[in-house]
């Protein structure tokens, strides 16, 4: 069970999000063997990034999200209004910012994590 929360965790760590991508050996592409290696790493490389984004939308939807709720509440507590309402309206706008704003760093992040690591 530790080893599950402990891959669940650092799958969710916004450190790691880059950690699957590899580089190839670099060649000098002399023979057609160095071009296939280069485009099957190219295409695994594309492959884990498609497949990682979503992951950012459900991690920055539940961060978002209950961050949001809580600001929402304590907002409509504050103000008197319904807090069940304010509650809900936060955490929707919380979860919707969230979503947006993890895709974001995540797409942002990747060109600079390429060419820093020179990584296809």
């Amino acid at each position: 069970m530790a080893q599950v929360l402990d891959a669940v965790v650092r799958e969710l760590n916004p450190l790691y999000d880059f950690s699957r991508l590899t580089s190839p050996p670099q060649k000098s592409f002399d023979s057609w063997n160095d071009v296939k290696e280069s485009i099957k790493f190219k295409g695994r490389n594309t492959a884990i990034y498609i497949l990682q984004l979503p992951k950012h939308i459900i991690r920055g939807g539940a961060v978002g999200g209950t961050v949001g709720g809580v600001a929402g509440a304590v907002t409509s507590a504050v103000a008197g209004d319904s807090l069940l309402e304010g509650l809900v309206t936060g955490a929707a706008m919380g979860a919707s910012a969230g979503m947006f704003l993890d895709l974001l760093q995540y797409v942002v992040r990747s060109p600079y994590y390429k060419i820093r690591y020179n990584v296809p």
